[in-house]
Formats: C-alpha cells, sequence, structure tokens
C-alpha cells in the first residue's frame, strides 16, 4: 500500500514538473516561434533547390519520359542522351577553355582594378571623391538593359576621341570578340564592377590609418605602401573578388549575348540549346518541353564546374566575406 502511494505521488510530482515546463504560455510562445523558423526554413530550402532539381532530372530524361505524362521528377528511363547532345553538339571542351580564360582574364583585371580604384577612395583626399563614390554606387544601382544600344553602338564602332578614325579612316568594330569584356574589365565598368570597388573601398577603410602613416614615416611611397603592406592584407578579400568575378563571368547571359553571341563560350551554349535539332530527328522549338528540357541540361552542365570551383573554395570565400567590411 505504501509502495503504490509513493509511486503515486512520483507520478504527481513528474505531472507538475512537466507541466510548469511545458504547458506555460512562454512554452508556447517559443514553440511556436521555433515552428515559423523552421517552417520558413524550409521553405527557403525548396524555392531555392526546386530549380536545381528540375535541371537535374530533365537532364537524365529519355524523350519518352518527356511525354509521358505520370513522369514527374523521377526519370522512368534513365537516359545520358541530352548530356552527351549537348556536349558533343556544342563542342563542350572548346567552349569550357574559352570560358576559362575569358573569366580568368576578366577576374584578374577586374581584382586589380578594384583594388586600385577601391584603396584610392578609401585612403586618399581629393576634389571630386564623392562624385567619382556616387558614380561607382551608380554603377550597381542601373540596369545595364538602360545603357544596351548605347554601350553597343560604342563598342561596334570604337573609338578614342575620335584619334583611330582621324589616324586610319575608320573606327574599329570590337563586337563578336572578347575585347569588349577585357576593355571593360580594365576600365573598371564590366559586369560587377561597381559592386567589387565598393567592398574594396569598404575593405581598405576599415585598415587601420596608423599603418599607412608608420610606412611612410619609413619612407614608403604610396605606391609602395599599397603593394607592400595594404595588397597582402586584402589577400582573402581579392580572391573573393575573384571568385565572384570568375563565376558571374562564366554564368553571364547579357554581355555574351550582345557583345560576341557567336562566340564559343558556355554562357551562350545555354542560349542557343533552345534552338537545335535534337539528334536530327525533331525540331526543337522556343517554348516546347523538348526545349525546356536541352536548356535545363546545358544550365545543368554549364553550373557544374562552378559548382566544383566553390566547393573547394567555399573557406576563403567566407572569410572573405565576413573581412570585406561591408557592415562596418
Amino acid at each position: 500500500m505504501e509502495h503504490s502511494a509513493s509511486r503515486e505521488a512520483k507520478r504527481q510530482i513528474s505531472w507538475r514538473l512537466w507541466k510548469s515546463k511545458y504547458l506555460t504560455a512562454d512554452f508556447l510562445k517559443r514553440f511556436l516561434l521555433s515552428l515559423f523558423k523552421y517552417v520558413l526554413l524550409i521553405g527557403l530550402t525548396y524555392i531555392i533547390l526546386y530549380p536545381f532539381l528540375v535541371k537535374l532530372t530533365s537532364a537524365f530524361m529519355s524523350r519518352e519520359d518527356l511525354h509521358d505524362p505520370m513522369v514527374r521528377f523521377i526519370p522512368r528511363n534513365f537516359s545520358v542522351e541530352n548530356i552527351t547532345f549537348i556536349y558533343e553538339y556544342f563542342k563542350f571542351p572548346k567552349a569550357f577553355i574559352n570560358t576559362l580564360f575569358l573569366s580568368t582574364a576578366c577576374a584578374l583585371l577586374q581584382v586589380v582594378v578594384s583594388a586600385m580604384i577601391g584603396y584610392g577612395l578609401a585612403r586618399f583626399k581629393f576634389k571630386g571623391k564623392g562624385i567619382v563614390f556616387g558614380m561607382v554606387i551608380f554603377t550597381m544601382v542601373i540596369p545595364p538593359q538602360t545603357i544596351q544600344l548605347a554601350s553597343y553602338m560604342k563598342l561596334k564602332y570604337f573609338d578614342i576621341f575620335g584619334l583611330i578614325n582621324a589616324t586610319t579612316g575608320h573606327s574599329i568594330n570590337l563586337v563578336d570578340s572578347i575585347w569588349p569584356m577585357l576593355f571593360l574589365s580594365l576600365t573598371g565598368l564590366a559586369l560587377k564592377n561597381g559592386l567589387y570597388i565598393f567592398i574594396m573601398r569598404q575593405f581598405f577603410k576599415n585598415v587601420p590609418a596608423e599603418l599607412s602613416e608608420a610606412a611612410s614615416v619609413d619612407g614608403a611611397g604610396a605606391a609602395r605602401t599599397f603593394i607592400r603592406i595594404m595588397l597582402p592584407m586584402a589577400g582573402s578579400m581579392m580572391l573573393t573578388i575573384g571568385l565572384l568575378s570568375f563565376s558571374w563571368q562564366g554564368l553571364d547571359t547579357y554581355y555574351s549575348s550582345l557583345l560576341f553571341p557567336n562566340f564559343d563560350i558556355l554562357s551562350n551554349i545555354v542560349l542557343r540549346s533552345g534552338y537545335i535539332s535534337l539528334a536530327s530527328i525533331e525540331d526543337i522549338h522556343a517554348g516546347t518541353p523538348a526545349s525546356s528540357m536541352m536548356i535545363n541540361t546545358a544550365t545543368l552542365m554549364v553550373m557544374f564546374p562552378l559548382m566544383l570551383l566553390f566547393l573547394f573554395a567555399q573557406k576563403f570565400f567566407i572569410q572573405g566575406v565576413e573581412r570585406s567590411g561591408i557592415v562596418g
């Protein structure tokens, strides 16, 4: 009898403890807040991953699966025909090498130019500095489509203050070559260049001024201070900008379709993949399921090298973002 009463007392105590811990307004509030966070996180993850999953499944679908209403995400007839076709039809190795060269060259030029301009805006005082920085911000907020026609005409009939036309009698056509992107990268006007300048400016602005002053006392000029002291400190930041520039240039379809649509690069493969003849059997027209399947396959193949790059370089990328000082 005493044993039964003891067990009942323990049960009552356990119930009171459980009730005081879980059946409270504070616990309910924290539970609903956590539930909302998890639902929001799962929803955002789905939104981000859904396009990738669609491209992944489309790449391994056969034409029979494409016309089968029962097939949604998992292919019934697993096939690599789409990948093989894109690889051979568009000469994927050649396009990859061209993209690697173009993206690397643009990334190097943008890193150097962004570091120089960012350092100048962060460290030097000169008349019109605010206007220059405002123009940098201006390039970030203005869509490039607004100057599309002007950019095309300037590069189609390229001239420098009329000197080339006065000397040779005609302008230079830079369209359908990689020179426009190299020229824009060198002048700080290429893809996302304003953002890179802003990042470097914020980084150098947060570096203690005592370092520059100490170098000046030791007899180092502005150029030597920049090359010997500032650039080594900004190594991770420059690497981050290089990775961003390389990735965005490799996936860019705006400048590639405008300035060199006939050049064999990876982004042009995506643009052309919806208008090809699949194994000479059926024509693919824009907007059809077959067109979407080939575009998804080409996009996945173009993204894959960059995914590998990020997989191995994510440590340096995250370190650079943490040290960027954008929030400072």
